[in-house]
């Protein structure tokens, strides 16, 4: 049976937020669940969605995000802040 490309599922579609005091921390969550309170306060920055855009910072590695989200409900990163 040939590999076909899979149908972006809602629990394959992430929100990410940055950290606002430490450059290139990151949380993602899924797309379907809740906001946790603490990505609500003003620590955290909404930055956008990964996925279907294919808009996706250095770093989100999507095995490590399933894992983490079935464990934890979200999923923290880093990624290479450029310096401007």
């Amino acid at each position: 049976m040939p590999n076909r490309p899979r149908r972006p599922t809602a629990a394959q579609a992430y929100i990410y937020f940055e950290c606002r005091f430490a450059r290139g921390l990151f949380c993602a969550i899924p797309k379907s669940g809740a906001i946790p309170d603490f990505l609500i306060g003003a620590g955290w920055k909404f930055r956008g969605t990964l996925g279907k855009h294919g808009d996706s910072p250095g770093g989100f590695n999507v095995p490590a995000a399933r894992a983490a989200v079935r464990r934890e409900g979200c999923y923290f990163f880093v990624a290479a802040v450029d310096e401007a």
